[in-house]
């Protein structure tokens, strides 16, 4: 009898073992889900930046954005922004479209400081940075501004904070703006050879 109490015993704790590692588990993979990098695409379909699992899609941070994404509560904010290159003259290039950026931003930003062109690679493409202070509707902010030469786009990839957060926020924008990637259209793929099967 005891034998057979003790059996019955062990075999119960066991299974709650077993039953509470699966439990533990499914919930870890849980977490583990929930802390995974998000792909947001650009409304266009044409490019696409991978974000914090921290961040959500934004509706309302910039009209002209066909990417925006942030964290409101530790205001960190991403817009991206493209224009067709066929909108411009053939003399346009990288250097000509960030003076033209660089000089519109008064439009938006009161007395804003404009850091040296700092030339770099994004996935591939080539691109410049800049840091923008200044500040909106009286609140202080800092923006880190990247231009991506791609192909058939110029787009701008336009991240921004308090001023106060920017330092602890710009290895964030860093690693959104360096996951930035243009996706590839098929109309402009060769068309597939008749003769083949």
């Amino acid at each position: 009898m005891r034998i057979c109490l003790r059996n019955s015993l062990t075999l119960f704790l066991l299974l709650t073992f077993t039953l509470g590692c699966q439990f533990f588990n499914q919930i870890q993979k849980k977490i583990e889900e929930g802390q995974k990098p998000k792909v947001i695409t650009s409304t266009d379909g044409k490019c696409q930046l991978t974000v914090p699992a921290s961040w959500s899609p934004q509706k309302d941070l910039n009209d002209d954005a066909n990417i925006q994404a942030g964290n409101l509560l530790a205001e960190q904010y991403t817009v991206v922004i493209s224009e067709t290159k066929v909108d411009f003259t053939d003399d346009m290039d990288l250097n000509g479209f960030t003076e033209i950026v660089r000089k519109g931003i008064g439009e938006t930003i009161k007395t804003p400081i404009v850091s040296e062109i700092r030339p770099l690679m994004v996935n591939g493409y080539p691109a410049v940075q800049f840091d923008v202070t200044g500040s909106v509707d009286n609140i202080k902010a800092r923006w880190l501004y990247t231009i991506v030469d791609t192909p058939k786009n110029y787009h701008q990839i336009l991240a921004w904070t308090l001023n106060s957060k920017y330092e602890a926020n710009k290895p964030v924008f860093l690693e959104v703006i360096n996951s930035f990637k243009e996706i590839e259209d098929s109309t402009s793929l060769p068309p597939a050879d008749p003769a083949t099967p």
